[in-house]
């Protein structure tokens, strides 16, 4: 999400046309499980002195 689609967003919700979308925030549960963030190993990140 990087746009709000004020006129969308107002006729789903029921907005009367004198007012806006000023913020948007959206809240849930993914469809699945998310996937996993790639992670450098411990050798790559430290050194012993």
């Amino acid at each position: 999400m990087g746009v709000i689609d004020d006129d969308s967003i107002s006729k789903i919700v029921g907005l009367p046309e004198e007012e806006t979308v000023a913020a948007l925030i959206v809240y849930g549960y993914p469809d699945g499980a998310p996937a996993a963030t790639p992670r450098m190993s411990v050798d790559e990140i430290s050194r012993f002195i």
